[in-house]
């Protein structure tokens, strides 16, 4: 049995998954947008209306899922590239 399209396929599994952690602080910052506008938050300004008060703790998650798993993805999304064009 040959496993070198098993390895390929893992490894293209490898990169698209790291590639997906690597761009969940960005649906953060897409949802943090979404909520803002649906409790009516001014565009540029500070926001004061009732509701408000959950922004920090969500723009506190973006800033450490971006500090956590920016690294780390970008790090396995490295290892897994040269890991596919090195078995090439």
């Amino acid at each position: 049995m040959n496993t070198e399209p098993n390895k390929r396929f893992l490894g293209v599994l490898l990169v698209v998954y790291w590639a997906a952690v690597g761009y969940f602080p960005f649906v953060l910052i897409s949802y943090w947008r979404g909520y803002r506008t649906a409790i009516g938050c001014p565009q540029n300004d500070d926001c004061y209306v009732p509701g408000s008060e959950h922004l920090l703790g969500l723009e506190l998650m973006i800033a450490t899922a971006a500090i956590l798993f920016w690294p780390l993805a970008s790090i396995k999304l490295y290892v897994a590239v040269r890991m596919i064009f090195t078995n090439r």
